[in-house]
């Protein structure tokens, strides 16, 4: 059984995410990983310099 490279882990040879840990284990969660990572930032900034004036 495969071990996660971040906690070390045992994970499922199918995983695509850590359990443990929530590490990616595939170039395709990562890249997914990295989408969600920058919409939520985008948010955050759009949310940031939406108005309120003080």
């Amino acid at each position: 059984m495969p071990s996660c490279p971040r906690c070390e882990a045992s994970i499922d040879e199918e995983a695509r995410y850590c359990a443990q840990c929530g590490a990616p284990q595939t170039e395709d969660a990562a890249e997914e990983l990295d989408e969600y990572v920058q919409r939520q930032a985008e948010k955050v900034a759009d949310a940031g310099s939406g108005g309120g004036g003080d």
